[in-house]
């Protein structure tokens, strides 16, 4: 008995519209039944929706990319799946930079305590606000062009 061969997608344009449909993937990754699966939960006892991973990016390409979908949903599910970890990943990369402490050796005395570092600054989760500093907007700043950069 042969395997049935998948149909095969065309190339997705996630960079047309200026990354319009990054931004329509990131909107459903932020809903709350999706982002609990995706991203973990903090409190266990929240529940989740019961979906796996793969099921939920096939959600997701099913409401972003209908028409490819229809044609093969599992091949959508894949590609929705791997541009959320290119994102996330480009994402996270950079907001390493807002978290940075400065750098240098410490010693290995764990009661050390210069283990307990902060940071000079905070970034508000909408963005600068009127308290952060001059170099943390600027950080900031730098920061999102290199994510739009390398999204888009």
């Amino acid at each position: 008995m042969s395997k049935r061969k998948a149909t095969e997608l065309p190339p997705i344009s996630w960079t047309k519209n200026n990354g319009d449909l990054i931004w329509k993937l990131i909107a459903e990754v932020e809903k709350p039944e999706f982002r609990l699966v995706i991203l973990g939960k903090k409190d266990p006892s929240e529940n989740s929706s019961g979906m796996s991973k793969a099921a939920v990016f096939k959600a997701i390409g099913k409401i972003i990319l209908p028409d490819l979908y229809a044609i093969n949903e599992d091949a959508v599910g894949q590609r929705v799946k791997c541009k959320y970890e290119s994102v996330y990943g480009t994402y996270k990369k950079h907001c390493k930079r807002l978290r940075q402490t400065g750098g240098g050796l410490g010693g290995n005395d764990e009661d050390d305590e210069s283990l307990h570092e902060y940071m000079s600054c905070y970034i508000p989760k909408g963005g600068p606000d009127e308290t952060t500093t001059p170099d943390a907007k600027n950080l900031w700043g730098t920061c999102f062009q290199c994510i739009s950069l390398s999204i888009f």
